[in-house]
C-alpha cells in the first residue's frame, strides 16, 4: 500500500505543509477553502515562442552536420547545445 492509497487516512497537524498539484481551475477552487492557506500564487510558465525558430534551426543544423559526416555526432550535438 502506498501513500496515494492512504491519503484519505492521513491527519494533518498544525504546521504541516501539503504540496498539491492540479489543473488551474482545481487550484483556484482550493483558494476559496477557508481551511487551507495558499502559500504562493499559482503561476503558469509562459512559453518562449520567440525562440522556437532558433530551436528548430539548431535541431536542423545538428541533423545536417551529423549527416554530412565531417564531425562526429557528439561534437555536432555539443556545438548545437552551446
Amino acid at each position: 500500500m502506498n501513500i496515494s492509497d492512504r491519503i484519505g487516512d492521513l491527519r494533518l497537524r498544525f504546521g504541516d505543509t501539503l504540496l498539491m498539484q492540479g489543473t488551474r481551475d482545481a487550484v483556484e477552487e482550493l483558494q476559496d477553502d477557508p481551511s487551507l492557506l495558499l502559500l504562493s500564487r499559482v503561476r503558469e510558465p509562459v512559453p518562449r515562442r520567440h525562440k522556437r525558430w532558433l530551436a528548430i534551426l539548431i535541431i536542423v543544423g545538428v541533423m545536417l552536420g551529423a549527416s554530412l559526416g565531417h564531425l562526429p555526432i557528439a561534437n555536432v550535438a555539443l556545438i548545437g547545445a552551446l
